[in-house]
């Protein structure tokens, strides 16, 4: 039986201001909403916290989180802070969201997605279509945890759609453009693994397209 957790959609709306303050500082303001789902349900009382990465250079300091707050029954929150560096905007140091973002970088509504749950078309573009002796594997379960596999000859187009495709990262798009790390993992034969990165385009679908070479 799949996790009720795995059902957890989260998308933060998030937009950064700067200010200047009387003490001629740059106050940085991130504002934004939390929602659960895609019927988008605002979370409320959610910790957000901005953690400053440890430094790489001297003087070396060590990560921490430099402030926090909780959403309101809106599931809206707003942090503020004067610290220059390398953040992350997380819910926890288990909960991240968005990674290396640097102070003053404009992030003006941005969507998070935290691990969403996503409906993913795979497509392929082959150029060596391989026999029916062949088969090629995803590195991703389904949801009683078995491999997913297929048998040749392959050809261009539309493989299959996987339902409920969970991310193993978290999603930023900014803009209508997509950023994310979210590979999936696929070998032929299970002789060489290749690796290509998904498509989410911040609604319930995503794809990807397999070079079979």
């Amino acid at each position: 039986m799949r996790n009720s957790k795995a059902d957890l959609l989260l998308i933060v709306v998030v937009s950064i201001f700067a200010s200047c303050k009387n003490d001629g500082d740059t106050a940085y303001i991130i504002t934004g909403t939390v929602y659960q789902n895609s019927i988008a349900a605002p979370i409320p009382n959610k910790k957000v916290e901005l953690y400053k990465e440890a430094t790489t250079s001297f003087p070396y300091q060590p990560g921490k989180v430099i402030a926090s707050t909780y959403t309101n029954n809106q599931g809206a929150f707003n942090i503020e802070s004067n610290d220059q560096g390398i953040f992350t905007l997380q819910f926890s140091q288990t909960e991240k969201v968005i990674y290396n973002y640097k102070s003053g970088d404009p992030l003006d509504g941005v969507l998070l997605f935290t691990k969403p749950l996503t409906n993913l078309t795979i497509n392929l573009n082959v150029t060596n279509a391989y026999t029916s002796a062949d088969t090629l594997f995803l590195l991703t379960t389904d949801a009683a945890g078995n491999q997913y596999k297929f048998g040749g000859p392959f050809t261009s187009g539309k493989l299959t759609t996987l339902s409920h495709y969970q991310f193993q990262t978290n999603v930023a798009l900014n803009a209508g453009k997509y950023n994310t790390q979210n590979i999936l993992g696929y070998a032929i034969n299970r002789v060489k693994v290749i690796e290509s990165t998904v498509d989410f385009n911040g609604t319930l679908n995503a794809q990807v397209t397999l070079k079979i070479e």
